[in-house]
């Protein structure tokens, strides 16, 4: 088993601590001019670059690996540096509001170490598929909440459900990946990842406002 970080913005992380958010796509680098999802064997597929066959592997792991959520935190009366001992972390998608944290400094989910992690998963499935292959069921666990699928004085019907899914998918898509040129319009190729989170006992070793 091998333990990886991961980085999800603060909705998310809100999804997942709720047990909305069960799946994650993430874009696959670089992308690939085919690949055949049925040519995986040992969790490897077979790409085509246009010009040669190469095989790629999931950089986030397998069934059964781990991963350590990072998302963005701050520190109240101590520094990255010293540690986690007598260290007060406070989590931004649920301590944001928090009138204590107004004159706080949020740091960078790239910078929190494994010990100021509250969230860890475990991985259950990994495939891959174009983005725009995304169904209805997917969508709702990629953490796109299922209240969606009322719309006053219209009626529901299973192809408004899926669009509505979808385009509220492409909405949260879209404001993560489109600056760095992966938007929806390119179906690019993405990991999907299959997760549940793992219950952990209460931290000793860290304080929790």
């Amino acid at each position: 088993m091998k333990v990886r970080p991961i980085i999800f913005s603060g909705d998310m992380v809100n999804a997942i601590l709720a047990g909305n958010k069960t799946q994650t796509r993430r874009v696959i680098k670089p992308q690939p001019w085919l690949i055949d999802p049925a040519e995986k064997e040992y969790h490897k597929w077979e790409c085509y670059d246009g010009k040669n066959y190469y095989l790629i592997e999931c950089p986030y792991g397998q069934p059964g690996d781990r991963l350590w959520v990072r998302e963005t935190w701050g520190l109240y009366n101590t520094e990255p540096k010293d540690g986690p001992e007598k260290a007060m972390i406070f989590y931004k998608a649920s301590d944001g509001e928090n009138h204590e944290l107004r004159y706080q400094l949020w740091r960078s989910p790239i910078f929190m170490p494994r010990w100021a992690s509250r969230i860890t998963l475990e991985i259950e499935s990994v495939r891959v598929e174009r983005l725009q292959e995304i169904s209805t069921d997917d969508c709702i666990d990629e953490g796109i909440e299922d209240e969606f699928c009322i719309v006053a004085n219209v009626p529901i019907t299973k192809d408004l459900v899926a669009d509505i899914a979808r385009d509220r998918f492409r909405e949260l898509w879209d404001s993560i990946n489109a600056k760095s040129g992966y938007g929806w319009d390119t179906n690019c190729w993405v990991w999907v990842i299959g997760f549940k989170k793992l219950e952990t006992a209460p931290r000793t070793d860290v304080l929790n406002y």
